[in-house]
């Protein structure tokens, strides 16, 4: 379902609007407003580029996400967005000294968060790519000190899942990716749980 009313101006109200949420892994996607929801389901086989085109439009203005990644829900936003990254971090309880990873659609947007990519890290891409390996690399200037936590080092994922990988693609952008259980409760890969 789609609200023709919703203009999503990004401001956010205590860190929950604008957010969407996948809901499952069959992939049943809602935004949670204070006010109002959409839902946006995607069956298997089916065309993804709406559904791909309207979580792009919520990331680009401001929106928070919860979605299935190759290991469990995960909130995320637009890594270049930063009242969006710390909204992703009061939802979840996350401490600013702990840093997030990013989801990128290709090595090619590995490349723009690192200052390089060391020979061993091109061979684990190759070989373990995409899928749920997480590299750990120098940060390029450019990335936030609030998803590297003041380390220097950014956390970068190429995913498996296409929804993912195409989302961050549309939006030209990294996605920050944390896991959606508060900070000290148990990650889960139900939807019911968190």
């Amino acid at each position: 379902m789609h609200d023709p009313d919703y203009a999503g101006d990004g401001a956010g109200c205590g860190g929950l609007n604008d957010s969407l949420d996948i809901r499952d892994r069959r992939r049943t996607a809602i935004r949670m407003k204070t006010t109002r929801s959409e839902i946006i389901r995607i069956c298997s086989g089916e065309d993804l580029n709406p559904a791909i085109h309207r979580t792009a439009q919520v990331l680009r203005e401001g929106g928070v996400i919860l979605c299935p990644t190759d290991t469990l829900y995960g909130l995320g936003c637009l890594a270049g967005n930063p009242g969006a990254v710390k909204r992703v971090y009061t939802i979840k309880g996350k401490a600013e000294t702990k840093p997030s990873l990013v989801l990128v659609d290709s090595v090619a947007m590995a490349g723009e968060m690192a200052v390089e990519i060391p020979a061993l890290a091109r061979r684990l891409m190759d070989l373990f790519w995409p899928g749920p390996l997480t590299l750990v690399l120098r940060a390029a200037p450019a990335v936030s000190e609030l998803l590297t936590a003041g380390t220097g080092k950014i956390g970068v994922r190429l995913p498996a899942d296409e929804f993912c990988r195409k989302v961050a693609q549309r939006c030209g952008s990294a996605l920050v990716s944390t896991s959606a259980n508060r900070s000290g409760i148990e990650p889960s890969d139900e939807i019911e749980s968190l």
